[in-house]
Protein backbone atom coordinates (compact mmCIF):
# COMPACT_ATOMS: atom_id res chain seq x y z
CA UNK A 1 0.00 0.00 0.00
CA UNK A 2 1.26 3.46 -0.90
CA UNK A 3 0.15 6.31 1.38
CA UNK A 4 1.17 9.94 0.99
CA UNK A 5 -0.04 13.46 1.73
CA UNK A 6 -0.87 16.45 -0.48
CA UNK A 7 -2.09 19.99 0.13
CA UNK A 8 -5.74 20.98 -0.21
CA UNK A 9 -5.28 22.31 -3.77
CA UNK A 10 -3.98 19.05 -5.24
CA UNK A 11 -6.23 17.53 -7.90
CA UNK A 12 -6.58 13.86 -6.90
CA UNK A 13 -7.46 12.06 -10.12
CA UNK A 14 -7.86 8.30 -9.87
CA UNK A 15 -4.77 7.65 -11.99
CA UNK A 16 -2.28 9.79 -10.04
CA UNK A 17 0.68 8.07 -8.44
CA UNK A 18 2.97 8.90 -5.58
CA UNK A 19 5.71 11.31 -6.71
CA UNK A 20 9.41 11.27 -5.81
CA UNK A 21 9.21 13.70 -2.90
CA UNK A 22 5.81 12.67 -1.55
CA UNK A 23 5.74 11.33 2.00
CA UNK A 24 3.09 10.12 4.45
CA UNK A 25 3.45 13.40 6.30
CA UNK A 26 2.56 17.06 5.87
CA UNK A 27 3.04 20.36 7.71
CA UNK A 28 0.11 22.80 7.93
CA UNK A 29 0.11 26.42 9.12
CA UNK A 30 -2.96 28.12 10.51
CA UNK A 31 -4.28 30.46 13.20
CA UNK A 32 -7.21 30.52 15.57
CA UNK A 33 -10.76 30.74 14.24
CA UNK A 34 -9.37 29.37 10.99
CA UNK A 35 -9.68 26.18 8.98
CA UNK A 36 -6.87 24.34 7.24
CA UNK A 37 -6.96 21.17 5.16
CA UNK A 38 -4.86 18.52 3.47
CA UNK A 39 -5.30 15.26 1.60
CA UNK A 40 -4.21 11.73 2.41
CA UNK A 41 -3.84 9.51 -0.67
CA UNK A 42 -3.93 5.71 -0.85
CA UNK A 43 -3.13 3.35 -3.73
CA UNK A 44 -2.37 -0.36 -3.89
CA UNK A 45 -0.92 -1.98 -7.02
CA UNK A 46 -1.68 -5.58 -6.05
CA UNK A 47 -5.09 -5.72 -4.41
CA UNK A 48 -8.41 -3.96 -4.30
CA UNK A 49 -9.26 -2.76 -0.80
CA UNK A 50 -11.98 -1.12 1.25
CA UNK A 51 -11.59 1.92 3.48
CA UNK A 52 -13.71 1.41 6.58
CA UNK A 53 -12.95 4.61 8.48
CA UNK A 54 -10.52 7.41 9.30
CA UNK A 55 -9.35 8.52 12.75
CA UNK A 56 -7.16 11.39 13.91
CA UNK A 57 -5.19 11.13 17.14
CA UNK A 58 -3.04 13.53 19.14
CA UNK A 59 -3.71 16.74 21.02
CA UNK A 60 -6.98 17.90 19.44
CA UNK A 61 -8.04 20.27 22.21
CA UNK A 62 -9.74 23.28 20.65
CA UNK A 63 -9.73 21.70 17.19
CA UNK A 64 -12.79 20.48 15.29
CA UNK A 65 -11.97 17.72 12.81
CA UNK A 66 -13.77 16.26 9.82
CA UNK A 67 -12.96 14.17 6.80
CA UNK A 68 -14.44 13.49 3.38
CA UNK A 69 -13.68 10.96 0.69
CA UNK A 70 -12.84 12.29 -2.75
CA UNK A 71 -15.70 11.87 -5.21
CA UNK A 72 -16.04 12.78 -8.85
CA UNK A 73 -18.33 14.53 -11.30
CA UNK A 74 -18.54 13.57 -14.97
CA UNK A 75 -19.51 15.85 -17.85
CA UNK A 76 -19.88 15.12 -21.55
CA UNK A 77 -16.12 15.29 -21.98
CA UNK A 78 -16.05 12.04 -19.92
CA UNK A 79 -13.45 13.41 -17.53
CA UNK A 80 -13.91 12.35 -13.91
CA UNK A 81 -13.26 15.66 -12.18
CA UNK A 82 -12.20 15.31 -8.52
CA UNK A 83 -14.43 18.09 -7.20
CA UNK A 84 -17.17 16.46 -5.13
CA UNK A 85 -16.58 15.14 -1.62
CA UNK A 86 -18.67 12.64 0.29
CA UNK A 87 -19.12 11.03 3.71
CA UNK A 88 -19.72 7.28 3.62
CA UNK A 89 -19.20 4.46 6.10
CA UNK A 90 -16.82 2.81 3.67
CA UNK A 91 -15.31 3.19 0.21
CA UNK A 92 -14.23 0.38 -2.12
CA UNK A 93 -11.04 1.11 -4.05
CA UNK A 94 -10.05 -1.01 -7.08
CA UNK A 95 -6.48 -2.18 -7.66
CA UNK A 96 -4.23 0.47 -9.25
CA UNK A 97 -6.65 3.28 -8.38
CA UNK A 98 -5.86 6.20 -6.08
CA UNK A 99 -8.35 7.30 -3.43
CA UNK A 100 -8.03 10.70 -1.77
CA UNK A 101 -9.25 11.61 1.70
CA UNK A 102 -9.68 15.27 2.69
CA UNK A 103 -8.84 16.15 6.30
CA UNK A 104 -10.38 19.38 7.60
CA UNK A 105 -9.01 20.93 10.78
CA UNK A 106 -10.94 23.87 12.20
CA UNK A 107 -8.91 25.56 14.91
CA UNK A 108 -11.02 27.42 17.46
CA UNK A 109 -9.79 28.42 20.93
CA UNK A 110 -6.66 26.30 20.72
CA UNK A 111 -3.32 27.13 22.32
CA UNK A 112 -0.60 28.49 20.08
CA UNK A 113 2.12 25.98 19.21
CA UNK A 114 2.86 22.86 17.22
CA UNK A 115 0.68 19.76 17.39
CA UNK A 116 1.81 16.34 16.18
CA UNK A 117 -1.24 14.46 14.90
CA UNK A 118 -1.60 10.98 13.46
CA UNK A 119 -4.16 10.17 10.79
CA UNK A 120 -5.03 6.47 10.65
CA UNK A 121 -6.85 5.09 7.64
CA UNK A 122 -8.57 1.81 8.49
CA UNK A 123 -8.77 -0.58 5.53
CA UNK A 124 -9.45 -4.21 4.71
CA UNK A 125 -5.69 -4.61 4.22
CA UNK A 126 -4.84 -3.15 7.63
CA UNK A 127 -4.33 0.28 9.17
CA UNK A 128 -2.09 2.85 7.50
CA UNK A 129 -0.93 6.10 9.06
CA UNK A 130 0.14 9.57 7.99
CA UNK A 131 1.62 12.27 10.21
CA UNK A 132 0.18 15.79 10.29
CA UNK A 133 2.20 18.57 11.90
CA UNK A 134 -0.16 21.41 12.73
CA UNK A 135 1.46 24.77 13.48
CA UNK A 136 -1.02 27.10 15.22
CA UNK A 137 0.15 30.70 14.95
CA UNK A 138 -0.75 33.57 17.27
CA UNK A 139 -3.22 35.32 14.99
CA UNK A 140 -6.95 35.05 15.65
CA UNK A 141 -9.39 35.86 12.86
CA UNK A 142 -12.51 37.85 13.70
CA UNK A 143 -16.00 36.50 13.21
CA UNK A 144 -17.30 37.00 9.63
CA UNK A 145 -19.56 39.92 10.59
CA UNK A 146 -16.46 41.86 11.66
CA UNK A 147 -14.31 40.84 8.67
CA UNK A 148 -12.51 43.27 6.39
CA UNK A 149 -13.93 41.57 3.27
CA UNK A 150 -17.63 41.90 2.52
CA UNK A 151 -18.52 38.55 1.02
CA UNK A 152 -21.78 37.69 -0.75
CA UNK A 153 -22.97 34.53 -2.43
CA UNK A 154 -26.20 34.15 -4.38
CA UNK A 155 -27.59 31.22 -2.36
CA UNK A 156 -30.86 29.50 -3.19
CA UNK A 157 -32.54 28.37 0.03
CA UNK A 158 -35.02 26.32 -1.99
CA UNK A 159 -32.40 24.61 -4.17
CA UNK A 160 -33.38 21.20 -5.60
CA UNK A 161 -36.66 20.92 -3.74
CA UNK A 162 -39.24 19.06 -5.81
CA UNK A 163 -42.17 20.59 -3.97
CA UNK A 164 -40.91 24.14 -4.55
CA UNK A 165 -39.40 24.24 -8.01
CA UNK A 166 -40.35 20.95 -9.66
CA UNK A 167 -37.73 18.93 -11.50
CA UNK A 168 -35.47 20.19 -14.26
CA UNK A 169 -34.97 17.90 -17.24
CA UNK A 170 -31.53 16.24 -17.37
CA UNK A 171 -30.53 17.68 -13.99
CA UNK A 172 -27.17 16.44 -12.70
CA UNK A 173 -28.07 16.65 -9.04
CA UNK A 174 -30.49 14.68 -6.82
CA UNK A 175 -33.54 16.29 -5.26
CA UNK A 176 -34.59 16.79 -1.64
CA UNK A 177 -37.85 15.08 -0.80
CA UNK A 178 -39.27 17.47 1.79
CA UNK A 179 -41.12 20.77 1.85
CA UNK A 180 -39.85 24.27 2.49
CA UNK A 181 -40.27 25.36 6.13
CA UNK A 182 -40.60 21.74 7.30
CA UNK A 183 -38.40 20.52 10.20
CA UNK A 184 -35.99 18.91 7.72
CA UNK A 185 -35.77 22.19 5.79
CA UNK A 186 -34.92 24.15 8.93
CA UNK A 187 -32.23 21.58 9.74
CA UNK A 188 -30.83 22.11 6.24
CA UNK A 189 -30.88 25.87 6.81
CA UNK A 190 -28.88 25.35 10.01
CA UNK A 191 -26.28 23.56 7.90
CA UNK A 192 -26.32 26.49 5.46
CA UNK A 193 -25.64 28.87 8.33
CA UNK A 194 -22.65 26.82 9.44
CA UNK A 195 -21.23 26.72 5.92
CA UNK A 196 -21.75 30.47 5.55
CA UNK A 197 -19.77 30.99 8.74
CA UNK A 198 -17.03 28.64 7.55
CA UNK A 199 -16.89 30.41 4.17
CA UNK A 200 -16.84 33.77 6.02
CA UNK A 201 -19.92 34.86 4.07
CA UNK A 202 -21.18 37.94 5.91
CA UNK A 203 -23.62 39.43 3.40
CA UNK A 204 -26.90 37.52 3.49
CA UNK A 205 -28.65 37.25 0.12
CA UNK A 206 -32.26 37.41 1.29
CA UNK A 207 -35.09 35.51 -0.50
CA UNK A 208 -37.69 38.26 -0.26
CA UNK A 209 -39.96 37.59 -3.25
CA UNK A 210 -40.39 33.89 -2.47
CA UNK A 211 -41.17 34.55 1.18
CA UNK A 212 -43.64 37.35 0.42
CA UNK A 213 -45.53 35.05 -1.92
CA UNK A 214 -45.40 32.12 0.51
CA UNK A 215 -46.94 34.34 3.20
CA UNK A 216 -49.93 35.13 0.97
CA UNK A 217 -48.99 38.64 -0.19
CA UNK A 218 -51.12 40.06 -3.00
CA UNK A 219 -52.50 43.20 -4.63
CA UNK A 220 -55.56 44.64 -2.91
CA UNK A 221 -56.25 47.80 -4.95
CA UNK A 222 -54.91 49.84 -7.83
CA UNK A 223 -52.18 51.39 -5.69
CA UNK A 224 -51.93 49.03 -2.72
CA UNK A 225 -50.50 45.62 -1.94
CA UNK A 226 -50.87 43.57 1.22
CA UNK A 227 -47.25 42.54 1.78
CA UNK A 228 -46.84 39.98 4.54
CA UNK A 229 -43.26 39.74 5.87
CA UNK A 230 -43.95 36.99 8.41
CA UNK A 231 -42.18 34.19 6.51
CA UNK A 232 -39.34 36.56 5.55
CA UNK A 233 -38.88 37.43 9.22
CA UNK A 234 -38.77 33.75 10.18
CA UNK A 235 -36.08 32.96 7.63
CA UNK A 236 -33.95 36.09 8.02
CA UNK A 237 -34.37 36.10 11.78
CA UNK A 238 -33.11 32.50 11.87
CA UNK A 239 -29.99 33.36 9.85
CA UNK A 240 -29.25 36.50 11.86
CA UNK A 241 -29.65 34.66 15.16
CA UNK A 242 -27.50 31.68 14.18
CA UNK A 243 -25.04 33.23 11.72
CA UNK A 244 -22.52 36.07 11.55
CA UNK A 245 -23.78 38.69 9.10
CA UNK A 246 -23.07 42.38 8.78
CA UNK A 247 -25.38 43.06 5.82
CA UNK A 248 -28.65 41.86 4.31
CA UNK A 249 -28.70 42.07 0.53
CA UNK A 250 -32.05 42.28 -1.24
CA UNK A 251 -31.99 40.72 -4.75
CA UNK A 252 -32.84 42.68 -7.87
CA UNK A 253 -36.51 43.06 -8.84
CA UNK A 254 -35.94 44.16 -12.44
CA UNK A 255 -35.13 41.27 -14.76
CA UNK A 256 -31.39 41.14 -15.53
CA UNK A 257 -29.27 42.11 -18.53
CA UNK A 258 -31.19 43.98 -21.25
CA UNK A 259 -34.68 43.30 -19.87
CA UNK A 260 -37.25 46.00 -19.14
CA UNK A 261 -39.73 44.05 -17.01
CA UNK A 262 -40.36 43.30 -13.37
CA UNK A 263 -42.35 40.51 -11.68
CA UNK A 264 -45.38 41.94 -9.85
CA UNK A 265 -47.75 40.21 -7.45
CA UNK A 266 -51.33 40.36 -8.76
CA UNK A 267 -54.62 40.13 -6.87
CA UNK A 268 -54.34 36.32 -6.76
CA UNK A 269 -50.86 36.38 -5.22
CA UNK A 270 -49.29 35.26 -8.50
CA UNK A 271 -46.32 36.86 -10.21
CA UNK A 272 -46.96 38.55 -13.55
CA UNK A 273 -44.55 40.53 -15.69
CA UNK A 274 -45.10 44.25 -16.22
CA UNK A 275 -43.10 46.59 -18.48
CA UNK A 276 -41.05 49.38 -16.93
CA UNK A 277 -41.92 53.01 -17.86
CA UNK A 278 -44.69 51.82 -20.20
CA UNK A 279 -47.01 50.07 -17.76
CA UNK A 280 -48.20 52.26 -14.88
CA UNK A 281 -48.36 49.17 -12.68
CA UNK A 282 -44.57 48.78 -12.78
CA UNK A 283 -43.91 52.07 -10.98
CA UNK A 284 -46.82 51.56 -8.57
CA UNK A 285 -45.49 48.13 -7.66
CA UNK A 286 -41.88 49.22 -7.17
CA UNK A 287 -42.96 52.18 -5.02
CA UNK A 288 -45.12 49.94 -2.86
CA UNK A 289 -42.40 47.32 -2.57
CA UNK A 290 -39.51 49.69 -1.80
CA UNK A 291 -41.63 51.62 0.72
CA UNK A 292 -42.76 48.45 2.49
CA UNK A 293 -39.23 47.04 2.72
CA UNK A 294 -37.85 50.31 4.09
CA UNK A 295 -40.63 50.57 6.68
CA UNK A 296 -40.30 46.94 7.73
CA UNK A 297 -36.52 47.03 8.08
CA UNK A 298 -36.83 50.21 10.13
CA UNK A 299 -39.33 48.58 12.46
CA UNK A 300 -37.17 45.45 12.85
CA UNK A 301 -34.04 47.47 13.58
CA UNK A 302 -32.32 46.05 10.49
CA UNK A 303 -32.06 49.23 8.41
CA UNK A 304 -28.33 49.60 9.08
CA UNK A 305 -27.79 46.15 7.51
CA UNK A 306 -29.75 46.79 4.34
CA UNK A 307 -28.32 47.04 0.83
CA UNK A 308 -30.24 46.74 -2.44
CA UNK A 309 -29.60 45.28 -5.86
CA UNK A 310 -31.59 47.02 -8.61
CA UNK A 311 -31.03 45.07 -11.85
CA UNK A 312 -28.46 42.31 -12.10
CA UNK A 313 -25.80 42.94 -14.77
CA UNK A 314 -27.61 45.81 -16.54
CA UNK A 315 -26.75 46.14 -20.21
CA UNK A 316 -28.10 49.68 -20.38
CA UNK A 317 -28.48 52.39 -17.76
CA UNK A 318 -32.00 53.67 -18.51
CA UNK A 319 -34.10 51.30 -16.44
CA UNK A 320 -31.56 50.93 -13.64
CA UNK A 321 -31.37 54.71 -13.12
CA UNK A 322 -35.15 55.07 -13.39
CA UNK A 323 -35.70 52.47 -10.66
CA UNK A 324 -32.86 53.92 -8.57
CA UNK A 325 -34.58 57.32 -8.53
CA UNK A 326 -37.74 55.68 -7.18
CA UNK A 327 -35.69 53.79 -4.62
CA UNK A 328 -34.05 57.00 -3.39
CA UNK A 329 -37.47 58.54 -2.78
CA UNK A 330 -38.84 55.48 -1.00
CA UNK A 331 -35.67 54.28 0.75
CA UNK A 332 -33.61 57.36 1.68
CA UNK A 333 -30.00 56.58 2.56
CA UNK A 334 -30.13 52.90 1.55
CA UNK A 335 -27.08 51.65 -0.34
CA UNK A 336 -27.43 50.38 -3.92
CA UNK A 337 -24.87 47.89 -5.24
CA UNK A 338 -24.71 46.09 -8.57
CA UNK A 339 -22.75 43.46 -10.47
CA UNK A 340 -21.57 45.00 -13.76
CA UNK A 341 -20.66 42.74 -16.69
CA UNK A 342 -20.38 45.33 -19.48
CA UNK A 343 -17.68 47.91 -20.10
CA UNK A 344 -18.86 51.51 -19.68
CA UNK A 345 -21.94 50.68 -17.60
CA UNK A 346 -20.27 51.47 -14.28
CA UNK A 347 -19.40 54.98 -15.43
CA UNK A 348 -22.93 55.36 -16.80
CA UNK A 349 -24.45 54.51 -13.42
CA UNK A 350 -22.08 56.96 -11.75
CA UNK A 351 -22.78 58.09 -8.21
CA UNK A 352 -26.24 56.50 -8.29
CA UNK A 353 -24.49 53.15 -7.67
CA UNK A 354 -22.98 53.33 -4.20
CA UNK A 355 -21.04 50.07 -4.58
CA UNK A 356 -20.10 49.14 -8.15
CA UNK A 357 -19.24 45.43 -8.51
CA UNK A 358 -17.40 44.96 -11.82
CA UNK A 359 -16.68 41.49 -13.08
CA UNK A 360 -12.97 40.71 -13.27
CA UNK A 361 -12.43 41.45 -16.96
CA UNK A 362 -14.75 44.48 -16.90
CA UNK A 363 -12.59 45.99 -14.19
CA UNK A 364 -9.55 45.41 -16.40
CA UNK A 365 -11.26 47.06 -19.38
CA UNK A 366 -12.40 50.06 -17.31
CA UNK A 367 -9.42 50.05 -14.95
CA UNK A 368 -8.82 53.82 -15.24
CA UNK A 369 -12.37 54.64 -14.14
CA UNK A 370 -12.52 52.14 -11.27
CA UNK A 371 -9.05 52.99 -9.98
CA UNK A 372 -10.10 56.64 -9.85
CA UNK A 373 -13.04 55.61 -7.64
CA UNK A 374 -10.63 53.74 -5.35
CA UNK A 375 -8.35 56.79 -5.14
CA UNK A 376 -11.37 58.88 -4.15
CA UNK A 377 -12.10 56.42 -1.33
CA UNK A 378 -15.18 54.81 -2.86
CA UNK A 379 -16.09 51.25 -1.86
CA UNK A 380 -15.49 48.81 -4.70
CA UNK A 381 -16.31 45.12 -4.87
CA UNK A 382 -15.69 42.66 -7.68
CA UNK A 383 -17.41 39.47 -8.78
CA UNK A 384 -17.13 36.36 -10.91
CA UNK A 385 -19.90 34.72 -12.89
CA UNK A 386 -19.17 32.48 -15.90
CA UNK A 387 -16.84 34.91 -17.61
CA UNK A 388 -13.98 35.40 -18.12
CA UNK A 389 -13.68 31.73 -19.07
CA UNK A 390 -10.18 31.66 -20.54
CA UNK A 391 -7.68 29.65 -18.51
CA UNK A 392 -5.34 32.61 -18.04
CA UNK A 393 -7.91 34.24 -15.70
CA UNK A 394 -8.54 33.30 -12.11
CA UNK A 395 -11.99 31.80 -11.63
CA UNK A 396 -13.86 29.05 -9.76
CA UNK A 397 -14.43 26.59 -12.62
CA UNK A 398 -13.71 23.00 -11.62
CA UNK A 399 -11.69 22.38 -14.80
CA UNK A 400 -9.23 25.11 -13.80
CA UNK A 401 -6.45 24.47 -11.27
CA UNK A 402 -8.03 24.24 -7.82
CA UNK A 403 -5.74 26.81 -6.20
CA UNK A 404 -7.20 29.50 -8.51
CA UNK A 405 -10.22 29.52 -6.18
CA UNK A 406 -7.94 30.68 -3.35
CA UNK A 407 -5.72 33.00 -5.36
CA UNK A 408 -8.55 35.23 -6.53
CA UNK A 409 -8.91 36.55 -2.95
CA UNK A 410 -5.23 37.54 -3.03
CA UNK A 411 -5.94 39.39 -6.29
CA UNK A 412 -8.84 41.17 -4.55
CA UNK A 413 -6.46 42.38 -1.85
CA UNK A 414 -3.73 43.37 -4.31
CA UNK A 415 -6.13 45.56 -6.27
CA UNK A 416 -7.94 47.17 -3.35
CA UNK A 417 -11.33 45.48 -3.54
CA UNK A 418 -13.10 45.31 -0.18
CA UNK A 419 -15.92 43.02 -1.29
CA UNK A 420 -16.35 39.91 -3.41
CA UNK A 421 -19.52 38.40 -4.85
CA UNK A 422 -19.94 35.01 -6.51
CA UNK A 423 -23.26 33.97 -7.99
CA UNK A 424 -22.91 30.22 -7.60
CA UNK A 425 -23.24 28.90 -4.06
CA UNK A 426 -25.84 26.23 -4.87
CA UNK A 427 -27.47 27.17 -8.18
CA UNK A 428 -27.91 23.53 -9.14
CA UNK A 429 -31.13 23.73 -11.16
CA UNK A 430 -30.65 26.74 -13.39
CA UNK A 431 -32.60 25.04 -16.17
CA UNK A 432 -29.82 25.89 -18.59
CA UNK A 433 -27.47 23.04 -19.58
CA UNK A 434 -24.72 25.60 -20.14
CA UNK A 435 -24.55 26.05 -16.39
CA UNK A 436 -25.42 22.85 -14.57
CA UNK A 437 -25.93 20.12 -17.14
CA UNK A 438 -23.62 17.44 -18.45
CA UNK A 439 -22.74 19.75 -21.36
CA UNK A 440 -21.93 22.63 -19.03
CA UNK A 441 -19.75 25.33 -20.52
CA UNK A 442 -18.92 26.88 -17.15
CA UNK A 443 -18.14 23.69 -15.28
CA UNK A 444 -18.78 24.04 -11.56
CA UNK A 445 -19.38 27.77 -11.59
CA UNK A 446 -23.00 27.51 -10.35
CA UNK A 447 -22.05 25.68 -7.15
CA UNK A 448 -19.40 25.22 -4.48
CA UNK A 449 -21.48 22.83 -2.39
CA UNK A 450 -23.41 19.72 -3.41
CA UNK A 451 -26.78 18.35 -2.24
CA UNK A 452 -26.39 15.36 0.06
CA UNK A 453 -30.00 14.20 -0.12
CA UNK A 454 -29.34 10.93 1.73
CA UNK A 455 -28.49 12.91 4.85
CA UNK A 456 -30.68 15.96 4.12
CA UNK A 457 -27.67 18.26 4.08
CA UNK A 458 -24.99 19.68 1.79
CA UNK A 459 -21.32 18.80 1.38
CA UNK A 460 -18.46 21.03 0.25
CA UNK A 461 -16.57 20.67 -2.99
CA UNK A 462 -12.78 20.78 -3.24
CA UNK A 463 -13.13 24.35 -4.57
CA UNK A 464 -15.10 25.23 -1.44
CA UNK A 465 -12.12 24.28 0.72
CA UNK A 466 -9.66 26.42 -1.24
CA UNK A 467 -12.20 29.28 -1.33
CA UNK A 468 -12.43 29.17 2.47
CA UNK A 469 -8.65 29.27 2.72
CA UNK A 470 -8.51 32.20 0.28
CA UNK A 471 -11.07 34.23 2.24
CA UNK A 472 -9.04 33.61 5.40
CA UNK A 473 -5.87 34.71 3.58
CA UNK A 474 -7.54 38.03 2.72
CA UNK A 475 -8.15 38.68 6.41
CA UNK A 476 -4.56 37.74 7.29
CA UNK A 477 -3.27 40.18 4.68
CA UNK A 478 -5.50 42.93 6.09
CA UNK A 479 -4.15 42.29 9.59
CA UNK A 480 -0.59 42.46 8.30
CA UNK A 481 -1.35 45.64 6.34
CA UNK A 482 -2.29 47.40 9.59
CA UNK A 483 1.29 47.07 10.81
CA UNK A 484 3.26 46.68 7.56
CA UNK A 485 1.27 47.70 4.51
CA UNK A 486 4.25 47.44 2.16
CA UNK A 487 5.03 43.84 3.15
CA UNK A 488 1.37 42.82 2.85
CA UNK A 489 1.11 44.28 -0.64
CA UNK A 490 4.41 42.81 -1.80
CA UNK A 491 3.54 39.31 -0.61
CA UNK A 492 0.05 39.51 -2.05
CA UNK A 493 1.28 40.66 -5.46
CA UNK A 494 3.77 37.81 -5.48
CA UNK A 495 0.79 35.43 -5.35
CA UNK A 496 -1.66 37.38 -7.54
CA UNK A 497 -1.12 40.93 -8.73
CA UNK A 498 -4.31 40.89 -10.80
CA UNK A 499 -6.88 38.33 -11.90
CA UNK A 500 -4.72 37.44 -14.90
CA UNK A 501 -1.23 38.06 -13.51
CA UNK A 502 -0.58 35.44 -10.85
CA UNK A 503 1.73 32.60 -9.81
CA UNK A 504 0.87 29.30 -11.47
CA UNK A 505 2.64 27.23 -8.81
CA UNK A 506 0.42 26.51 -5.77
CA UNK A 507 3.60 26.24 -3.66
CA UNK A 508 3.96 30.02 -4.02
CA UNK A 509 0.56 30.39 -2.36
CA UNK A 510 1.48 28.02 0.47
CA UNK A 511 4.80 29.71 1.22
CA UNK A 512 3.19 33.17 1.11
CA UNK A 513 0.51 32.09 3.58
CA UNK A 514 3.17 30.77 5.96
CA UNK A 515 5.18 33.98 5.56
CA UNK A 516 2.20 36.17 6.44
CA UNK A 517 1.42 34.07 9.52
CA UNK A 518 5.07 34.19 10.63
CA UNK A 519 5.28 37.97 10.19
CA UNK A 520 2.08 38.39 12.20
CA UNK A 521 3.62 36.23 14.94
CA UNK A 522 6.49 38.69 15.14
CA UNK A 523 4.26 41.73 15.35
CA UNK A 524 1.93 40.16 17.90
CA UNK A 525 4.88 39.10 20.05
CA UNK A 526 6.27 42.65 19.87
CA UNK A 527 2.90 44.12 20.81
CA UNK A 528 2.64 41.87 23.87
CA UNK A 529 6.00 42.95 25.31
Amino acid sequence: MFIWCKNSAYRAYKHVRMEQFDYPSIRLHTGRNMMTACQVMLRDHDEAFEITGVSLDGNLEGIETNYYYQDYIVFDDQMRYPDLMCRRDNVKVPRNVTQGIHLLLRVQEANVGTRQLTCTVHTSLGDFTANVTLVIHQVTLSEPKDAALQYEYFANFYGNMKSKIGEVENAMTPYYDFDAYSPKWWKLMKDYVEYFRLFRINTLYAPIMETLQDAGSKRVSKTEWKLDFSVFDQVIGFFLENGSFSRISIPHFIKPLAANTVNMLNEHGEFVQVVLKEDEDAELWLRALYTAIYKHFSEKGWLHLLQMHVQDEPHQTEYWLWARDIMRECMPGVVACEPIDTAGIGEGLGDACDIPIPRFEVYEMDRTYYNKLLEEGKTLWCYSCCFPEEQWWLNKFLDLPIHYSAMLYWACFSQGFTGYLHWGFNQWETGDPLFCGTSSRYKGDPFVVWPDVENDTITPTVRAITSIEGAQDYELLCQLAKVDEIAAKQISCRVARTFRDFAEDPCVLESAREEVLTLLDGWLTLASV
